[in-house]
């Protein structure tokens, strides 16, 4: 009984309570700053590397600093390497749109526009 009693208290310790940013349905980085800091600060839930990856590609930069400022440098969690992932994945978008836009142009399929009223 004894042994049963310390592992459930093991396993209690071990298992704290994460932040579900992946369920993060704000529209704002101001809503989400708001949520964050009362996870972190009022219900000291934990939050993954995940979240932050989430935040930054949302591009909810506010909230995302706010975590890089209090909460990551007391974790062993490795944030430089999250960081410069998420910005190689958003540069890679934005390197496809422009492709796709120089393609367009280069086999001109960008309709010609004119001006409906000419003008003596």
């Amino acid at each position: 009984m004894r042994q049963y009693v310390s592992l459930m208290l093991l396993l209690g310790l071990t298992q704290a309570a994460f932040y579900d940013c992946s369920g993060l349905l704000v529209k704002s980085d101001i809503e989400s700053l708001a949520l964050v800091k009362k996870a972190h600060t009022i219900d000291r839930l934990k939050f993954s590397s995940e979240c932050l990856e989430v935040l930054l590609m949302k591009n909810f930069f506010l909230s995302s600093e706010y975590l890089l400022d209090e909460y990551y440098p007391k974790t062993s969690i490795d944030t430089e390497v999250i960081v410069r992932n998420v910005a190689n994945d958003i540069k890679r978008s934005q390197d496809h749109i422009v492709f796709q836009i120089r393609k367009r142009e280069t086999q001109s399929q960008f309709p010609l526009v004119r001006p409906v009223v000419y003008w003596a």
